[in-house]
């Protein structure tokens, strides 16, 4: 899959090795996942990521924002926002710890059809 390595490699990259804990990473939950994706996107360019990287980075954000839309119409805004801001609270305050959950998020979406 040509598709991966780019998203792979970007997400280790912009991390080094970490031990922390994600106690609020969950790569099955889409809102974590959608998070996830929003934060290391944002982190593409200032980090110096080429832009192939940062394509695959968008689209894998692009494909969780579609999800968490869906959960949105689902069960509302505040089920969202709920799961939501602990997550970003979180990966802002130790981005590496949830290097391995955004990893998972983006395997996941290729797994599950993002191209």
């Amino acid at each position: 899959m040509r598709t991966q390595f780019p998203i792979l490699l970007i997400s280790l990259a912009i991390t080094s090795c970490s031990q922390a804990s994600a106690a609020m990473s969950d790569p099955a939950n889409d809102v974590n996942c959608s998070v996830l994706a929003f934060y290391f996107k944002g982190l593409g360019e200032p980090t110096g990521a080429k832009p192939s990287q940062q394509q695959s980075l968008a689209r894998v954000h692009g494909w969780y924002s579609r999800k968490v839309q869906e959960i949105s119409q689902e069960k509302g805004i505040e089920a969202v926002l709920s799961r939501a801001g602990p997550v970003l609270e979180t990966v802002k305050k130790d981005p590496l710890a949830m290097r391995d959950a955004h990893m998972a998020c983006a395997k996941r979406a290729i797994g599950e059809g993002l191209h």
